[in-house]
């Protein structure tokens, strides 16, 4: 297989997770074993493997609209809040 090649690679559903609204984001931490999910109702749902590779949520973070609608109030249009999970 050459660079860039994906034509052999298999693809395999491990979970399917519930998050209650449509998801508009996803992104694991470096070591792939924390799953950042936002939503569309302003959530951020962090997921962590059990020791049997059960998905199961270890915190929710509720976003305000004035964030998701990059009003930041004093912030000047920086992120209110930074969570970050290794």
């Amino acid at each position: 297989m050459q660079a860039g090649d994906t034509s052999s690679l298999e693809v395999e559903l491990l979970a399917s997770l519930e998050h209650g609204s449509g998801v508009t984001h996803v992104e694991f931490n470096r070591l792939g074993t924390c799953l950042g999910v936002a939503t569309e109702s302003n959530h951020v749902h962090v997921w962590r493997a059990n020791l049997v590779g059960t998905w199961q949520v270890v915190s929710v973070v509720e976003g305000s609209a004035d964030l998701a609608a990059g009003r930041a109030g004093d912030n000047e249009g920086q992120p209110g809040m930074v969570v970050a999970v290794d």
